[in-house]
């Protein structure tokens, strides 16, 4: 446990206590943070729906690269 804590950095104390708590970052440069199971939860949503509006723009600009297409052709 104490070479887990030096290696990330944390109070052994700290480290025990834990619980439903996530430390996140990268341990050789010293950029950890601690956050519990429900941020966690609720970042992931956030990004489920960045997701799904970027999905949803996609699918419009295609069917306008499609719509703008197709007025080529018929200018041709």
């Amino acid at each position: 446990m104490e070479q887990i804590s030096d290696v990330l950095e944390m109070n052994l104390m700290e480290l025990m206590f834990l619980g439903e708590k996530h430390v996140i970052g990268d341990p050789n440069n010293g950029c950890n943070i601690i956050v519990s199971t429900k941020e966690l939860i609720s970042e992931i949503e956030k990004l489920q729906l960045t997701i799904t509006h970027k999905d949803e723009i996609i699918g419009h600009l295609k069917q306008e690269a499609i719509h703008l297409n197709e007025l080529l052709k018929k200018q041709k």
